[in-house]
């Protein structure tokens, strides 16, 4: 979740008791995401890594870093994340294109 440009996170509770489908399949693999390579400060169901979080609220264009025969960009509207790739994120108030 985020307010503005800040990052807010869930407690287990929160997520368990507003979200209790996505828990119940967290929960179901916690064996597993226990194992992982985390920061210290992440919890067992969260996303593993915080870096690039505080621009999610911008609009951005996502170079994916797959590239076989060309490459490809991609619009990201606000909300969304990516877990993979480079973003471009507008400095000005110019809009983000992709021709």
């Amino acid at each position: 979740m985020h307010e503005g440009n800040k990052i807010i996170k869930i407690g287990e509770g929160t997520l368990k008791n507003k979200y209790p489908i996505i828990y119940k399949h967290l929960l179901s693999n916690k064996t597993e995401l226990e194992k992982r390579s985390i920061e210290k400060t992440i919890s067992w169901f969260e996303y593993g890594r915080s870096q690039g979080f505080s621009i999610v609220p911008e609009e951005k264009l996502l170079i994916s870093s797959m590239i076989t025969k060309q490459i490809r960009i991609s619009k990201i509207e606000s909300h969304c994340v990516a877990y993979s790739g480079t973003w471009i994120i507008k400095k000005a108030v110019h809009d983000l294109e992709v021709y």
